[in-house]
């Protein structure tokens, strides 16, 4: 059962200088939709983790990553269940 009335801050995020090195993954992306006028569209490609990320801007690398350590804790304190 999912945890109610459940206040959230996150802050301080410091750059601290320090590079750590990450374990690095290969993933084969290919996604299809429906562009406005019905034509369909489609993109494939492989990326890699974490080299994909280098452009994607601060802010929105910040947002996801809050979004990942807000869902892991609530996981942890046994506000959630995880999702496997």
């Amino acid at each position: 059962m999912a945890g109610r009335n459940i206040n959230v801050w996150i802050e301080n995020w410091t750059n601290d200088g320090v590079n750590v090195q990450v374990p690095r993954y290969s993933v084969s992306v290919r996604i299809e939709w429906t562009k406005a006028d019905g034509t369909p569209g489609s993109h494939e490609n492989a990326y890699r983790f974490p080299n994909a990320l280098q452009n994607v801007p601060v802010a929105r690398l910040r947002r996801y990553m809050e979004e990942i350590i807000l869902r892991e804790v609530r996981i942890q304190l046994g506000i959630d269940e995880a999702q496997e």
